[in-house]
């Protein structure tokens, strides 16, 4: 039934959304775009108002269940129809050993295939090809075993972690749509979630290029680094390689994201003064700020100003993000390239600064896509370094190949 459905089928559903219970839905795949649609219709008139945004349809009986979500596009008394956004299919009480990744924009069908393998550390064999990823599981494992919640949570997070570095290689979002179960070539269950991968960027802004030696030996390292979805989040990687994501619009709103970017990767510094002596200091200076302007201020104002004074601490004790930068890039070996860049960034930083309390920078003099190269390069820079990776990337459009001991 579900191999008949995804084959444009015409297939009877229950939904909980209309007043029509039963209805009669067929997908449509659009070879071009890859969305998938579904035309809903009824035997009887159909019930559907202007605040039905989206339908759920449901699929029971004895041996299998059949779950979709469409997002309504129009609607009409005859037929509904919208864009699949998810859809799960499975047999009751499976077994996997085998799971199927689809990753749509993963690669480059003329340059980079993808022709991949590693091993994690729950000894499952991940084989990536082009846009798929086949998962080999250690053993077969039933759905409700407790082998298998930790199996699919591993593979989940190792996919993730997958697609963020594609997304880093490709500056744009890399995400899995479709999930396979199998069980000794049978298919038992599956997954679809719409994928956002839809855009493409110049080839001269990626930091892997089209040069597939090079991103394998990339996507390898990070596989097989033992990274976590914890660790990329405390390092701000997996924060960065988000805001490094292009759009078709360039402009300041553009640069916010990369400082922000920058902003998540630099490492903590101590605080100006020792916390312990900044709050005894703070108590003081509200204490001579009450007795001050007791006399002649409304308590409402010296309110107000004593919880300013309370919530300023990040703003007088901490260091500046121009210093953090600065202390960053001198931990991680990099104070060569700080050297180097070190007024630009400053002045990037300045004029995100000003867009972000004013709405724009009017002194802004410098044209945005060269400090928008400037941003992206830093960054680049600084993912290399927290990812522990020694192969060779580009610098946005400069073909002379980068390493990070190059300013070590």
């Amino acid at each position: 039934m579900f191999e008949e459905f995804i084959q444009g089928q015409p297939t009877v559903f229950t939904s909980n959304s209309l007043q029509n219970t039963q209805l009669i839905a067929q997908l449509i795949v659009d070879e071009n775009s890859g969305n998938h649609s579904v035309s809903i219709t009824s035997p009887s008139p159909l019930m559907c108002g202007s605040n039905i945004c989206s339908i759920d349809l449901t699929f029971h009986d004895n041996d299998i269940n059949l779950e979709l979500s469409v997002n309504v596009n129009s609607s009409s008394i005859v037929e509904v129809k919208g864009l699949l956004s998810q859809m799960s299919y499975s047999t009751l009480n499976y077994r996997v050993n085998k799971f199927l990744y689809i990753l749509p924009n993963s690669g480059d069908r003329n340059f980079v295939h993808n022709n991949l393998s590693w091993v994690s550390t729950l000894n499952c064999t991940f084989n990536m090809y082009k846009d798929s990823v086949e998962v080999l599981l250690p053993q077969t494992v039933c759905l409700n075993d407790s082998q298998y919640l930790e199996l699919n949570n591993h593979v989940d997070e190792q996919i993730k972690i997958l697609g963020t570095m594609l997304t880093f290689c490709r500056s744009t979002t890399v995400e899995w749509e479709s999930r396979y179960s199998f069980y000794e070539d049978n298919k038992v269950a599956f997954e679809y979630i719409k994928s956002r991968s839809n855009e493409k960027f110049s080839n001269q802004i990626n930091p892997l290029r089209r040069d597939e030696a090079s991103w394998k030996e990339f996507i390898l390292h990070c596989m097989t680094s033992n990274l976590t979805m914890k660790k990329l989040l405390d390092l701000g990687v997996y924060q960065a390689i988000g805001n490094l994501r292009m759009t078709p619009i360039i402009d300041e709103w553009s640069l916010i994201r990369l400082v922000a970017a920058l902003e998540g990767l630099v490492l903590p510094q101590e605080t100006v003064i020792p916390e312990a002596h900044w709050k005894r200091l703070r108590r003081d200076f509200v204490r001579q700020v009450e007795i001050s302007l007791s006399l002649n201020t409304r308590q409402e104002i010296i309110d107000c100003i004593i919880t300013n004074i309370n919530n300023s601490d990040r703003t007088i004790n901490q260091q500046s993000l121009k210093n953090r930068i600065k202390h960053s890039m001198e931990v991680l070996h990099l104070a060569s390239y700080y050297e180097r860049e070190e007024k630009s960034i400053n002045k990037i930083i300045n004029s995100r600064n000003r867009v972000v309390h004013t709405g724009w920078d009017r002194d802004l003099d410098e044209p945005i896509w060269d400090m928008i190269v400037a941003m992206r390069n830093a960054n680049y820079l600084l993912v290399m370094s927290k990812l522990n990776y020694r192969g060779v990337f580009w610098f946005c459009f400069d073909e002379q190949k980068q390493t990070v001991e190059n300013y070590v």
